[in-house]
C-alpha cells in the first residue's frame, strides 16, 4: 500500500485485512515502490495507492504504475474515508474487507494461470521473471538491475518508449547511461549486438521489443 495517512488510518485498513490473513505492507516513497513493484512483486496479490489524484503528477505517477505493475492496483483515499469512526467492529470488517480481498485473490490466480514467470521472446530466447536472467538456447545468461528493469519495461509495454520515458523510469542521468544499458542488454539477447533484432530503435521515436 502507498500511503501518507496517519499511522492510525493505515493501522485500521491493516487490521481490516488480516482478518483475512492478508498483511499489508505500508510504503510512503514512489521510488521505493516502483522498486517493490519491478523486483518483488511475486511477494505481493495486488497494489492500494492512497492517493486523492488533484495533479497531473499524480495522474502520471498513476498511469506509470499501471503501465509497469503485473499486480492488481485498487485506489483508496483514506482521507476521505472514516475507518476510525465507523469500522471498527469486526462484523463490518470483514464484510469490508473480503469483497476487495477477493478481487485481488481473483486477479492474482488469474495471473498466475494466464501469465508464468517466464517470457518467450523468441523460439530460442526465454525471459525469467523469477531469477532475472535470460535463457539463450541452453545458456542461462544473468541479468543486472538494471538490465532487469530495462527489459522488463519494454516487454510489458505496448508503446514504443522514448529514450527520456526509460531514462525516467529507470532513473538514469544521462543519455550515454541509457545507451550503455542498451548496449548491454543486446549483448545478451541478440544473435548479432550491431545488428539487433530483437530490442530495436525506431528512429526518432525510442525502443521496443521486436517479438520475432
Amino acid at each position: 500500500m502507498f500511503s501518507n495517512s496517519s499511522n492510525r488510518e493505515c493501522g485500521v485498513l491493516a487490521n481490516l485485512f488480516q482478518l483475512s490473513e492478508v498483511n499489508l505492507v505500508q510504503v510512503k516513497e514512489r521510488k521505493k515502490l516502483k522498486e517493490l513493484i519491478l523486483e518483488k512483486y511475486q511477494k505481493y496479490i495486488g497494489i492500494i495507492l492512497d492517493i486523492n489524484i488533484k495533479s497531473s503528477e499524480d495522474l502520471f505517477f498513476w498511469k506509470e504504475l499501471q503501465g509497469i505493475s503485473p499486480l492488481p492496483i485498487f485506489i483508496f483515499d483514506l482521507s476521505k474515508t472514516d475507518f476510525c469512526k465507523n469500522e471498527l467492529q469486526k462484523n463490518a470488517l470483514i464484510q469490508l474487507s473480503k469483497p476487495v480481498i477477493d478481487i485481488f485473490s481473483y486477479f492474482s490466480n488469474e495471473k498466475e494461470q494466464k501469465y508464468s514467470d517466464y517470457i518467450e521472446i523468441t523460439p530460442f530466447l526465454t525471459f525469467d521473471l523469477e531469477k532475472h536472467c535470460i535463457k539463450k538456447y541452453d545458456e542461462i545468461i544473468q541479468l543486472s538491475c538494471i538490465e532487469f528493469k530495462l527489459l522488463y519495461l519494454l516487454v510489458k509495454s505496448t508503446e514504443i518508449e522514448s529514450s527520456q520515458t526509460l531514462m525516467d523510469k529507470l532513473e538514469l542521468s544521462s543519455l550515454a547511461t541509457l545507451y550503455v544499458h542498451i548496449q548491454n542488454v543486446r549483448i545478451k539477447i541478440e544473435e548479432n549486438p550491431k545488428k539487433p533484432l530483437i530490442l530495436v530503435n525506431c528512429r526518432g521515436k525510442g525502443y521496443k521489443i521486436n517479438w520475432i
